[in-house]
């Protein structure tokens, strides 16, 4: 579910973007260096924005130095580091083991479940020392997968199905059946589709906010508050993306997806894209209430711009 908070690089201006990119090579050798090399394959930008917007707004003292990279091994990376580096790698080794946990669980990759095991001990490290972020996490994919077995028990009854949690029917097969019941018991062919409503997609949406409202706030201080309501309005709309980007290659895996057994009509569209506007607009409120100077250009860039440009393309998804 990660990699859409990224900046619209074209917008930067060369400085701008040496600086966003050291930040980056910051984080990517902080990683390597607590976890292992294989860590670096976990990195992302979205860990390299949390970096900067909790530096701009706690200026801790930077490092900045040029240091040799296994990656780009020619010449020198500029890189720059503080202490909030630290955290956003431990965070990002947390959200990557459970990342892969859910990439398990849904596809069943030999791939994620190596990853997962790779990951599973240098994690437990990171949650002994932060507990409050690591039950987050661990709270909410808990209820992430209560509330995904609800809707594909739901989605089965509509078909007459058992749902297994192993093996569960693709979409096409699911409308099969349920034309054939609708052959049979005359119901409406709206009944075919089940709508993810606002209310619905709330309670969808509700449990990576949580998480995600917990790990941007990383003390427990005055500006608390702010940073965890831009990080739960930042995670619903980046878990609302991501189901729209990936819906295509949920209904082939037979993924759990919101939007799975919705009717995608241009008014549904529409709304959607109206509701992501509300929890962009949501996030930018909450962002412009911190007092940031540092590398602030650089922020807005990818706040107002580049995460509505980051991404596949999604086409169901909103407007770009």
């Amino acid at each position: 579910m990660f990699g859409y908070v990224t900046a619209n690089r074209p917008e930067l201006k060369i400085r701008e973007f040496a600086e966003y990119k050291g930040y980056y090579c910051g984080l990517c050798h902080m990683l390597r260096k607590k976890y292992g090399a294989d860590a670096g394959f976990t990195l992302t930008y979205d860990m390299t924005f949390l970096i900067m917007l909790l530096s701009s707004l706690y200026e801790p003292k930077l490092e900045r130095k040029k240091r040799r990279c296994p990656i780009h091994p020619i010449r020198k990376q500029y890189m720059i580091r503080n202490e909030i580096t630290e955290y956003a790698a431990d965070m990002n080794l947390l959200l990557a083991r459970d990342n892969l946990r859910d990439d398990w669980e849904d596809e069943k990759s030999i791939k994620a479940f190596f990853g997962k095991w790779l990951f599973d001990r240098r994690a437990d490290f990171v949650e002994s020392k932060y507990p409050r972020q690591a039950e987050a996490i661990s709270d909410a994919l808990k209820e992430l997968g209560r509330i995904e077995r609800d809707h594909m028990y739901r989605w089965s009854e509509m078909c007459g199905a058992d749902y297994d949690t192993t093996k569960f029917i693709k979409k096409e097969e699911l409308l099969s059946r349920l034309l054939v019941s609708k052959r049979k018991t005359r119901i409406s062919f709206d009944k075919i589709y089940d709508d993810m409503e606002a209310e619905d997609l709330d309670l969808v949406t509700r449990p990576f906010a949580k998480m995600m409202s917990e790990i941007v706030a990383m003390k427990d201080d005055a500006f608390a508050p702010i940073l965890k309501k831009f990080g739960y309005y930042l995670g619903k709309y980046i878990y609302i993306k991501d189901a729209l980007c990936d819906l295509e290659n949920d209904i082939k895996n037979a993924s759990f997806n919101p939007f799975l057994m919705t009717k995608m009509t241009k008014e549904y569209r529409a709304w959607i894209d109206s509701l992501q506007q509300a929890n962009l607009g949501a996030c930018i409120a909450e962002f412009e209430k911190l007092p940031l100077e540092r590398d602030l250009p650089i922020l807005r860039n990818i706040i107002y711009e580049g995460i509505k440009m980051s991404g596949k393309k999604c086409k169901t998804g909103e407007k770009k």
